[in-house]
């Protein structure tokens, strides 16, 4: 019997020996499970920190890249160009700005005086192209245009310095002539055989000054008078220049030359001889 107790004994010694190392070898899975969990999820941690930092970079070069963009757009929206300056008349155009919500409803573009004096506007309107006439001659003009619509108006555009010419070069133009004158010579010469008055302007216009111009007479029939001055845009056509309030003009006949302005007959002047 005692030896029978001894087995049994060694048996349980066997049994528990046996679970206890069941038991280390569990927990050893166990701790090795977690182990392996925690570098999975590290790794996972760790991916899913590259592909935030990853994201982030992209959203700042998006960011970067939309800044860029509106820099690019106000540089362009800002943007008032020069055309063309002939005697004492220029011509602007501007770029239409790239509004993405609101439309632009018209612009302003404005002028100074010439001697930089303050800023007036000289158009309101929806072109991006504008033609202003009458300027002084020899002077420098400072331009600037800012778009508007219902919600506001924008920032100026930047500053545009204008030059007009020393004199005045110009010729007859053809589009302010009654339909009986006949231009040639490069609208430098006027023709014209009716017996009724008719009136050209010239291409240039004057504000201020002193100016001077010489015509030449190819043939005289006596009959009209030719007369030569300086007039509005508004002149009658066939009418003597002089005879209304639009024009101040010299007539010449056989004998002398008169002054004239709102058909008042002023300073008599015998011509020299030859002219």
């Amino acid at each position: 019997m005692p030896w029978e107790e001894e087995e049994v004994e060694e048996v349980v010694v066997d049994e528990e020996g046996e679970q206890e190392e069941e038991v280390v070898e569990e927990e050893e899975g166990v701790e090795k499970k977690e182990a392996v969990e925690d570098e999975e999820d590290g790794e996972e941690k760790e991916a899913e920190e590259e592909e935030k930092g990853v994201e982030e970079e992209e959203e700042e070069e998006g960011v970067k890249e939309e800044e860029e963009v509106e820099k690019e757009e106000e540089v362009e929206e800002e943007e008032l160009e020069k055309c063309c300056t002939r005697n004492n008349s220029v011509t602007l155009a501007w770029r239409m700005p790239p509004f993405t919500h609101s439309p632009v409803d018209g612009y302003i573009l404005e002028l100074d005086d010439g001697a930089g004096g303050q800023f007036r506007e000289v158009y309101v309107g929806k072109e991006t192209l504008c033609t202003i006439d009458g300027l002084h001659f020899n002077s420098t003009y400072n331009a600037r245009v800012k778009a508007f619509n219902s919600s506001g108006v924008g920032p100026y555009s930047k500053t545009v310095v204008l030059q007009t010419s020393d004199v005045a070069w110009f010729t007859f133009d053809p589009n302010s002539g009654h339909r009986d004158i006949i231009l040639s010579n490069d609208n430098q010469t006027a023709t014209c055989s009716s017996y009724d008055d008719r009136v050209v302007l010239g291409t240039a216009a004057f504000s201020k000054g002193v100016h001077y111009w010489e015509l030449h007479v190819d043939r005289y029939d006596n009959h009209p008078d030719p007369a030569f001055g300086v007039a509005r845009a508004s002149v009658v056509k066939d009418m003597m220049l002089g005879k209304d309030d639009k024009a101040w003009a010299m007539y010449v006949d056989n004998n002398r030359s008169w002054f004239m302005h709102c058909n008042s007959h002023t300073n008599r002047a015998r011509p020299s001889t030859g002219q």
